[in-house]
């Protein structure tokens, strides 16, 4: 199997020439497969790559197991 490439908000959001709240929402909302490693949250490019081109809300996950809080950075 191999790895994910993952990201963080900032970075996914400069890679989809999106802003970096769309995507803090989208992980918020568990529209976007993520993991939350320390402070952080990890977002599995692939997955927001299909949820762009598809934009049907199948691919809406559950949140991670952590619930976010206070700010996402």
């Amino acid at each position: 199997m191999q790895t994910p490439k993952m990201l963080t908000i900032e970075q996914t959001a400069k890679m989809f020439g999106l802003p970096k709240n769309f995507i803090r929402q989208a992980v918020l909302d568990g529209r976007i497969v993520h993991v939350k490693a320390g402070k952080k949250h990890l977002i599995n490019v692939q997955k927001v790559e299909e949820w762009l081109s598809t934009g049907d809300s199948s691919t809406t996950v559950s949140p991670s197991p952590q619930a976010p809080t206070g700010r996402i950075t």
